[in-house]
């Protein structure tokens, strides 16, 4: 009964509250069953559209153990082509004069990404290896395999003891189709005449996306998170709270005071589950010196899924389609409308994504060669991209009346 009432009034503190703070997002799982009461988890994260769960216990039952950060190497090179193509950097670390640090210019270079995923050997009990990078795992049955084998494969959420109540939440909750793995080393060497250094993630951004959030498990080493609202968030809370919080900014656009956003460390074993479209948000790796039991200097290593609240088919269509992790460029700064961003003479060795509702970019003519520009205000932090060509269109329509379809 007393733990009934706890719970009660720890959720009037977190609606009349005027400062949002970690802990207003903060479910602790019961230390007995190492769930969260579903009841509990649903009420913040409607809320909020974000929850942290701290300590999770693993729930893994595989006879053959539960994988760890040092796996990772074994599992990337276990995966199809088309899973090991989706390794993107994140983040590939720069030296103080601007130029990319050799670790990280070896994965600019395309060096088996395995090696730079594995434990480093030799004398040393560390290295200064510097970089963040990802990749997925969706063909179906390595996602199988996988998900068995992880600390945790899904919520911890206590199931409802009603059989009408288990069967709502049986259908309230579904998983995408595939697992992301986000693994960062941010070494540093032990010297006086360096300040250690924090390396970040992608400058601060919304995703575009169509579940309901992303529950990022932090698998080893620690990451920090700040996270700030946007103003549809904040309209929200205007119209549904008596107090909106005011330690936290928001915008039209990324950027804004460092210290107007929350800040939410992530240690191993914690869960942070997020709505990144209603969440602006960027990451950071911190400096790592520490060392496991074997001496070995430990990565910042998460994984995550993304989840949907809702029936069935209101996510059939997402679990049929296969995602992408492209290596694409994005927007270190805001960009104006109608602006060049690079020229024919220093136009990268990377492949634009395509966008058929909503591209950002269109390559012009210029006096002196082609040019790809902003066809419209780009936000620091989203993907260039251009329109599909109708050239592909046909391409398509051309290869259905091969096979044997009809184009009406």
């Amino acid at each position: 009964m007393s733990r009934t009432s706890t719970t009660s009034s720890s959720k009037r503190r977190r609606l009349n509250s005027s400062e949002l703070s970690r802990e207003a997002l903060t479910l602790t799982p019961d230390p007995d069953t190492g769930l969260v009461s579903a009841a509990d988890f649903h009420a913040v994260f409607d809320e909020y559209q974000a929850a942290y769960l701290p300590a999770c216990t693993s729930t893994c039952t595989d006879e053959r153990g539960v994988l760890s950060w040092q796996d990772l190497a074994g599992l990337y090179d276990s995966l199809g082509d088309d899973d090991k193509d989706t390794f993107c950097i994140e983040n590939a670390a720069v030296n103080g004069d601007g130029r990319v640090a050799p670790a990280a210019a070896g994965l600019l270079k395309a060096e088996k990404p395995s090696d730079f995923l594995r434990t480093a050997t030799g004398s040393k009990a560390s290295d200064d290896r510097r970089g963040y990078c990802s990749f997925l795992v969706q063909e179906p049955t390595s996602v199988s395999d996988t998900l068995k084998r992880l600390p945790l494969s899904q919520l911890p959420l206590a199931a409802a003891t009603d059989l009408r109540s288990r069967k709502e939440d049986e259908n309230d909750m579904r998983h995408g189709p595939c697992l992301w793995i986000f693994f960062g080393r941010n070494g540093q060497k032990d010297s006086k005449k360096s300040k250690p250094e924090p390396l970040e993630g992608r400058p601060e951004h919304t995703d575009s996306v169509s579940h309901d959030g992303t529950w990022h498990y932090q698998w080893s080493g620690v990451k920090e998170w700040n996270i700030r609202p946007t103003e549809e968030l904040m309209k929200r809370w205007r119209d549904t709270r008596r107090n909106v919080p005011t330690n936290v900014q928001s915008d039209t656009g990324p950027g804004g005071s460092e210290e107007r956003r929350l800040v939410v460390k992530c240690s191993e074993g914690d869960v942070l589950i997020v709505n990144t479209r209603l969440w602006w948000h960027k990451t950071v790796i911190p400096p790592q010196h520490q060392c496991d039991d074997e001496g070995i200097s430990v990565p910042s290593v998460s994984f995550a899924r993304d989840v949907y609240f809702g029936s069935k088919s209101a996510v059939h269509n997402v679990l049929q389609t296969k995602m992408s992790n492209l290596d694409g460029l994005y927007a270190a700064d805001d960009i104006e409308a109608n602006t060049i961003i690079f020229t024919e003479k220093d136009m990268p060795d990377c492949e634009l994504h395509r966008s058929a509702t909503n591209p950002n970019c269109e390559v012009v003519q210029l006096d002196d060669g082609m040019a790809v520009a902003s066809r419209r205000a780009i936000s620091a932090g989203e993907f260039f991209c251009i329109a599909e060509s109708s050239d592909e269109e046909e391409e398509e329509e051309e290869d259905e009346e091969g096979e044997g379809g009809s184009a009406e």
